[in-house]
């Protein structure tokens, strides 16, 4: 009889400790849907509250770049010669007019009016 009994608690044994692990993985599930449903709403947040400040950075970007292109074309028109230095500053404004592009698309915030 104490074999009986012996072997009926290596059994409850068992079962507890399988149903330890089943609860230690429900609750690491959980736990993961947490984590990334406030890591989603965090991120939300984040760029929300950061868009209004890439969109002043860009309109002030874009601002430059057409300011220096209206330096150039200035430029152009007063001195001898001067189509030469507005080709070069057009130039130089590529990769400025392409980074402003690039960085509306990748923020989805609208050019400025």
């Amino acid at each position: 009889m104490g074999g009986v009994l012996r072997a009926d608690q290596d059994e409850l044994v068992r079962n507890r400790e399988l149903a330890r692990d089943e609860a230690t993985q429900k609750l690491r599930a959980s736990f993961d849907r947490v984590t990334d449903t406030v890591s989603g709403q965090a991120r939300a947040r984040v760029a929300a509250s950061v868009r209004p400040i890439v969109g002043g950075a860009l309109s002030a970007g874009e601002a430059i770049v057409e300011q220096i292109d209206g330096i150039a074309k200035g430029i152009e028109e007063a001195v001898p010669g001067g189509g030469l230095t507005n080709r070069v500053a057009d130039l130089a404004l590529i990769l400025g007019r392409y980074f402003v592009k690039l960085a509306r698309m990748a923020t989805r915030v609208p050019p400025h009016d």
